[in-house]
């Protein structure tokens, strides 16, 4: 009942609430205990899940002769966000005289704060950026589901379940960060490239490929690059990738990256590792421009690239590829854009 009457709920969260604030804290830590206790006897220990094995009637050969079919044409793509273009030397330019006319100003991801950025760290202090800690949700708010008949409720954070307009939010950061997705921008911090013609490229099929991406004192930037080949599902490349600016933030709530990943990493030029904490370890290469290369030994412009929406790690890696397969437009969302 509480779940689908607003009042209701806010009155019992109320209630807990002061339940807690009175409570002394080895009852508290008892009652958790006993909670966790219960719920580990009930669910068991968490087994990895074995992958879905999906059969399509197909033999390996056919299936790669068909997924040329599901690639995307090139017009339209900007829509989605997609780079098909290289911006010109010019248009370069000109983002790279903004850019010093604007001295370092730009405005935060998560809390549109406006801030200044210090590549390199200011010299006085060695601050990398202005403005404090950042305060913002990390969820977008979201309409709660309602009875049949219920009026709609107000939006929302998936994060905490704070209403939207009551918070300034509910995450706390050391500092604010920023994204950029103009092109000529992009091409001023990294060049795009386009897949080169090689000889070299061994994945008879296509590969899937996934980015992920921290902050940094360039914006938003390509972290760790992992490849596999399809459709026999082989690991070909997994790195991280040191950035070009000082990091800020790894976003590791979404990139899976940690700090103890970089601690642990071994790099990419060392021989194979020997002991089994070195094999467990991530390689890491020196920038992102190394870790295009890498991704560049496996592919043609016509080997099919697949992911789900490609147009965020392509735009990361700075790669201009014309063979992909994106399954955020072969399987748009049923509520539709920006969903997916």
């Amino acid at each position: 009942m509480a779940k689908k009457n607003q009042n209701v709920y806010q009155n019992v969260i109320k209630s807990r609430i002061m339940v807690l604030k009175k409570m002394k804290l080895d009852i508290w830590k008892a009652e958790r205990l006993q909670k966790l206790a219960k719920k580990a006897s009930v669910d068991g220990p968490k087994q990895p899940r074995a992958p879905k094995i999906i059969k399509t009637g197909l033999t390996a050969a056919e299936e790669v002769t068909l997924v040329h079919q599901l690639a995307a044409q090139q017009g339209g793509l900007d829509k989605h966000g997609y780079i098909t273009i290289m911006p010109s030397e010019r248009e370069i330019e000109t983002a790279r005289k903004g850019l010093e006319s604007s001295q370092g100003w730009e405005q935060c991801d998560r809390c549109t704060t406006r801030f200044r950025v210090f590549p390199g760290r200011r010299a006085e202090d060695g601050a990398l950026t202005s403005g404090g800690t950042c305060t913002y949700h990390w969820a977008k708010p979201r309409r709660p589901p309602t009875a049949k008949g219920e009026k709609p409720r107000d939006l929302v954070f998936a994060c905490c379940e704070q209403t939207l307009g009551t918070s300034t939010g509910c995450t706390k950061a050391d500092s604010h960060v920023f994204k950029i997705s103009d092109p000529k921008r992009l091409a001023l911090v990294m060049p795009f490239k386009h897949t080169p013609v090689s000889e070299r490229a061994d994945i008879p099929g296509a590969v899937c490929f996934d980015c992920e991406m921290g902050y940094s004192t360039m914006g938003m930037e390509l972290i760790r690059l992992t490849a596999t080949a399809w459709p026999d599902g082989r690991e070909v490349l997994d790195v991280l990738v040191r950035p070009q600016g000082e990091m800020l933030d790894l976003n590791s709530r979404f990139s899976g990256v940690w700090p103890a990943d970089y601690a642990k990493a071994i790099p990419y030029s060392d021989p194979s590792p020997e002991s089994s904490d070195e094999a467990a370890s991530l390689r890491i290469v020196e920038s992102p421009t190394k870790a295009r290369e890498l991704l560049f030994e496996l592919l043609t412009p016509a080997t099919p690239l697949i992911g789900h929406a490609l147009e965020n790690d392509l735009n990361a890696a700075r790669i201009l590829q014309p063979e992909i397969i994106d399954t955020a437009l072969l399987f748009p969302h049923p509520r539709g854009l920006p969903l997916r």
